[in-house]
């Protein structure tokens, strides 16, 4: 039977969520933001799954949209704590000094993380409660061959989506859509986590493809915060061309990394 597995695996991100997103509140923590954001993907990846192929359900959309809004509250934070973590580990390993960008993003995230708690309250937590015990009632409501039909839909359709665009010789290329469909395989089968062999392989393939295309996103990311940076000719005290070259050295490898191992995931019929 699927839809056990699905409501264990639903439980146990909303839980996740909401202890994490009170820590969040009260301390902007950085393993909370990660580990908060983390749960809504899983979360998301469900609730596309549920709407595969069908009308999307209004209620259930309407449910989830103050979730996506913490999602959303919460980027732009975890993105500088990224930043800041990277720079740290260029300034050890390169000695350089980058102390002063280190300290510019340091106070534009506590200026997001302060926005973030004003603008979400625990006042909410009651609310988000509510929502998301509607999207278990909906799962619920499921029958087992219509969550069947859905989870081999979303599977198939994430497959696709990562085999086009993470072919380097394919003109789609873009690993920023191949990042968010291995993500979402990763996730559709934590939901059937079983003990075979075959699939450990599989979430194993998965997590490497995942773990690569994460490390490029982040240099990719903090490249184009660098370059932004330069263009405003913001003052960082640093020499951000050296800066901006050595951030795009190292996203380049993880890139022909990723590009160097079978990338492709045979679509199986059935």
């Amino acid at each position: 039977m699927l839809q056990p597995y699905i409501l264990k695996y639903f439980s146990a991100q909303k839980e996740s969520f909401f202890n994490n997103y009170k820590l969040a509140l009260k301390t902007t923590d950085v393993e909370a933001i990660h580990d908060l954001r983390v749960s809504i993907k899983r979360m998301d990846t469900l609730f596309r799954m549920l709407n595969y192929n069908t009308n999307t359900n209004f209620r259930l959309k309407q449910s989830f949209r103050p979730i996506k809004l913490v999602f959303k509250k919460t980027g732009k934070i975890r993105d500088f704590q990224i930043f800041i973590k990277l720079l740290e580990m260029f300034q050890q390993e390169m000695e350089w000094d980058y102390s002063s960008i280190i300290s510019r993003c340091t106070h534009k995230a506590e200026n997001l993380a302060e926005d973030f708690v004003k603008s979400t309250q625990l006042s909410n937590y009651q609310l988000l409660r509510r929502n998301l015990n509607t999207f278990e009632r909906y799962i619920n409501l499921q029958s087992e061959p219509e969550l069947i039909r859905k989870m081999e839909g979303q599977r198939r359709f994430s497959e696709k989506i990562f085999n086009n665009y993470s072919n380097p010789n394919n003109e789609n290329l873009n690993l920023h859509r191949a990042r968010k469909a291995i993500k979402d395989l990763s996730y559709l089968i934590e939901m059937l986590y079983t003990e075979n062999e075959a699939v450990e392989e599989l979430q194993i393939k998965y997590k490497q493809f995942g773990r690569l295309l994460g490390d490029w996103h982040d240099l990719a990311t903090l490249h184009n915060f660098l370059v932004s940076s330069a263009e405003k000719s913001i003052s960082t005290g640093t020499n951000l061309e050296m800066m901006i070259g050595k951030v795009k050295t190292v996203k380049d490898k993880f890139k022909m990394d990723f590009q160097s191992i079978n990338t492709t995931i045979k679509i199986q019929d059935g």
